[in-house]
């Protein structure tokens, strides 16, 4: 799980400097984030305050996004 987490990251780092911040602990992080959150899902019964994260997610996703330039760009 935590290889297909680091090159979902991977994938959407772009740029080389943004993967050499990466390291096989954040991805491990996230599956570990996810896990716990769906768990505490079912133990609560209520999705919304991980559904709550998840947006706060996209939203710092967008600002480090706009920081850092589109994933869609490559250097040469």
């Amino acid at each position: 799980m935590e290889e297909f987490a680091q090159l979902a990251i991977e994938g959407c780092a772009g740029g080389l400097a943004a993967r050499q911040v990466l390291h096989p602990d954040v991805a491990y992080a996230i599956v570990a984030l996810y896990l716990g959150l769906e768990m505490l899902s079912h133990l609560d019964g209520d999705r919304q305050p991980a559904l709550a994260l998840v947006a706060h997610a996209k939203q710092l996703a967008g600002l480090f996004e706009a920081m850092t330039g589109p994933s869609s760009t490559k250097e040469t």
